[in-house]
């Protein structure tokens, strides 16, 4: 279990060092700057579909918030329109959903080629590739002359496995 001081920042006089278990204070950070807010919002994003069912998902999909104002996209000025008579509808599932009164309204853009949060984004940026260590030319060298009970003789050894590897 790991366990850390958690200050708040206040005068020094005023200040608390109580131990606390790491989770308690990430949660605690989390909480001031807003994180089960964002948390809920992202399962909105993600759960989208089974939030509003078929018939309103196919009409709209999230493009995010605004303080309290839901913001769609609509494919096309039709679908717009209906979503925007459903409002009630699509205010209530999505109050629903958020276990409260999140959202007071709802905007309808059209899409004009933006995505949606509801659509898996892609990787933020491209894994990079595989750096592979050159194999040093007298590799080996040192074994048997390092006492093996040491641990720099196991470090040599896992560092010989290491080169030993095939791809």
């Amino acid at each position: 279990m790991i366990y850390c001081r958690m200050g708040k920042i206040t005068p020094r006089s005023q200040r608390t060092n109580a131990l606390m278990r790491i989770t308690d204070a990430l949660s605690i950070f989390l909480d001031k700057r807003g994180g089960k807010e964002h948390a809920r919002l992202t399962m909105l994003w993600e759960h989208w579909n089974m939030v509003m069912g078929e018939d309103l998902a196919s009409l709209a999909a999230p493009l995010g918030h605004k303080k309290d104002v839901l913001l769609l996209a609509a494919e096309d000025s039709m679908a717009a329109q209906e979503i925007a008579m459903q409002s009630g509808e699509v205010l209530e599932r999505v109050n629903a959903f958020m276990s409260g009164r999140y959202f007071s309204r709802i905007q309808v853009e059209l899409v004009m080629g933006r995505n949606d949060l509801s659509r898996a984004s892609p990787a933020l940026r491209p894994q990079p590739p595989e750096y592979r260590a050159p194999k040093p030319e007298r590799l080996g060298a040192l074994k048997g002359a390092l006492d093996p009970e040491s641990p720099v003789a196991r470090c040599y050894e896992a560092y010989l496995r290491y080169f030993s590897r095939t791809y």
